[in-house]
C-alpha cells in the first residue's frame, strides 16, 4: 500500500508496518483488495505470521535440488542465453553505430543551413522565423544524436554485465572443483 498511513492505533507498536491484510467480513478469509485495506484495516499482521520468501521459496524451506546433468544443462542453457544476448546486443549496437553516423550528417547539413540563413538574415533576404526553423532542425538533430548516444551507452553497460556473467559462471564451476578438492 504505497502513499497511505495507517492508524498508529492498527500498527505493531515494536516496528512499522511491511504488510497489512485484514480479514473480509466473513471473519475467515484474507481481504487484499488494496481499496478494502485503507477502509477495512483492523487486523495487522504480527511480524510471525508474515511470509518470507526466499529465492528457492518460503523462509527455512529447503532449496530445490538438482542433479549434476541437470546443473550442466540449465549452466549450458545459460551460456547459450548470455551468447544469444551478446550476439543481439553486437547487432543492434552496430545499426546504432550506421544510425549515428546518419544522424551527424543531418547535424552538419543543418549546421550549415543556420549558417547561411543568419547570414541572409543579416542581409535582410529572410525573415527571422526562417532562422529560427533551422536553429530549431539542428537543435533537433543534436538531440536525436544525444538519445542514440545514450542507447549505445546502454547497449555498453548490457554487454558488460552479460560479459561479467559469463566470468562468474565460469569461475563457480573452478570454485566447486576446489572446495572438493580440499575438503579430500
Amino acid at each position: 500500500m504505497i502513499g497511505v498511513e495507517i492508524p498508529k492505533e492498527y500498527q505493531p507498536t515494536d516496528r512499522p508496518p511491511t504488510l497489512v491484510v485484514e480479514y473480509s467480513d466473513d471473519g475467515e478469509h484474507w481481504d487484499t483488495h488494496p481499496k478494502a485495506s485503507v477502509e477495512l484495516c483492523k487486523h495487522p499482521v504480527p511480524a510471525s505470521e508474515e511470509p518470507q520468501q526466499t529465492a528457492s521459496g518460503v523462509k527455512g524451506g529447503a532449496a530445490p535440488q538438482v542433479s549434476k546433468g541437470e546443473a550442466k544443462n540449465l549452466d549450458e542453457a545459460a551460456s547459450q542465453s548470455r551468447a544469444n544476448l551478446l550476439s543481439a546486443s553486437n547487432a543492434y549496437r552496430e545499426s546504432l553505430e550506421k544510425l549515428l553516423e546518419l544522424q551527424r550528417q543531418d547535424e552538419s547539413r543543418a549546421a550549415t543551413i543556420v549558417e547561411r540563413r543568419k547570414e541572409l538574415l543579416a542581409r535582410g533576404v529572410i525573415e527571422k522565423r526562417e532562422l529560427e526553423e533551422g536553429e530549431r532542425a539542428l537543435a533537433e538533430a543534436q538531440g536525436k544524436i544525444s538519445e542514440t548516444m545514450r542507447k549505445i551507452a546502454e547497449v555498453d553497460q548490457l554487454m558488460a554485465e552479460v560479459n561479467a556473467a559469463e566470468k562468474m559462471a565460469a569461475k563457480k564451476p573452478a570454485a566447486k572443483k576446489a572446495k572438493k578438492g580440499s575438503a579430500k
